[in-house]
């Protein structure tokens, strides 16, 4: 569930962020496009080349928050630094979009789950 809430929040965040900046027009460079684009680049090889291969939930979760934030970089770059901000920022929604946390379930049967605490006959 926390996955799925992070997954939505960043997301959201994103979104907002963009639109709140829209309200004032803003001419960027392109050097943030190849820093937004590169960021993503990372978060796609995070995602289709790294968490295939992890192993532990604990690895695999900051994996998937490390790739997130990567995606959304790109969105962010674009929308404040860009010179092509749409762009950026379809790239940076569909970044996220694929750390979607479908994968999670695959670690669900691995997580350790706590005993249930002992009836001591009180």
């Amino acid at each position: 569930m926390l996955w799925w809430m992070l997954w939505a929040g960043v997301l959201a965040a994103l979104i907002g962020f963009a639109y709140a900046r829209r309200l004032v027009p803003m001419i960027g460079a392109p050097r943030g496009d190849v820093a937004g684009l590169a960021a993503l680049l990372a978060s796609c090889f995070a995602r289709w080349w790294v968490l295939p291969r992890v192993q532990r939930v604990q690895t695999a979760f900051v994996l998937f928050v490390a790739g997130m934030t990567l995606a959304e970089t790109c969105g962010l770059v674009g929308v404040y630094l860009g010179a092509h901000q749409t762009g950026l920022l379809v790239a940076a929604v569909v970044g996220i979009l694929q750390w979607m946390p479908l994968f999670a379930r695959r670690f669900a049967a691995s997580a350790p789950v706590a005993p249930p605490p002992e009836a001591d006959g009180r």
